[in-house]
């Protein structure tokens, strides 16, 4: 009787628990709120690259914004990190609706005009993006329109080619 019974256990647990394999199954969006910080877009080997500011929280738009303002630590700097944005740069979020985001930036003081590259440009509208979709504030293909000056007052929205949006 105790062989017959270890035999039927060994049996059903071989058997599995009737799962069969299945192809690729569509799951809607990506998981959010995973990461020790935000993905700040930073200039890597001429390249608009993300550095993960490790921040032990993911952060929110504003708060991604304003660091990449700030520029990359000492550290980030060492590890090749830099910036095509201006110093005395700010950079806040004015608004979000059916998937535009509005950026505006401005210099900290009247005598520090600016004049943006399509790098800086780049760096900000990624950033953006990435903060808005990794906090689950906005799906895939968040648009940004930035404004603030003649020259971004003259830009259509625009999408982050580094992340392929």
């Amino acid at each position: 009787m105790k062989r017959l019974l270890a035999l039927l256990i060994s049996l059903l647990a071989l058997s599995g628990c009737g799962v069969r394999p299945t192809g690729v199954v569509a799951a809607g969006e990506p998981a959010v709120g995973v990461g020790t910080g935000p993905a700040l877009y930073f200039v890597v080997a001429g390249r608009v690259r993300p550095v993960t500011r490790p921040l032990g929280y993911l952060g929110d738009p504003a708060t991604a914004l304003r660091l990449l303002a700030e520029g990359p630590t000492p550290g980030e700097a060492a590890a090749g990190s830099g910036t095509a944005l201006p110093p005395h740069l700010g950079l806040s979020v004015l608004g979000f609706r059916e998937g535009y985001v509005t950026v505006w930036i401005s210099p900290m003081s009247a005598s520090d005009p600016f004049v943006l590259s399509e790098t800086a440009i780049e760096q900000v509208v990624c950033t953006t993006i990435t903060a808005f979709v990794r906090t689950g504030t906005g799906g895939s293909g968040v648009m940004v329109q930035l404004t603030g000056t003649q020259q971004l007052a003259a830009t259509r929205p625009l999408a982050c080619t580094a992340i392929g949006q």
